[in-house]
């Protein structure tokens, strides 16, 4: 799938599905860091979730 068919399905999910999707990759990432610490795609994932999760919370912190 190219990146436009993987947001087509990402648009089209529930929020279980999303949160399994999330989960699936989240436990998929922690492997691969366990396997080798010094992994640079784990190592990038994990600073990206860091850093949406952080921007998100932020957006969410400054609605209310």
């Amino acid at each position: 799938m190219n990146g436009n068919d993987l947001w087509d399905v990402l648009g089209s999910l529930d929020n279980d599905e999303a949160h399994l999707i999330l989960a699936e990759l989240f436990a998929h990432y922690e492997q691969r860091r366990e396997r080798d610490p010094k992994d640079p795609g784990a190592a990038s994932f994990f600073q990206a979730l860091e850093s949406i999760i952080n921007r998100i919370q932020s957006c969410n912190v400054n609605r209310r």
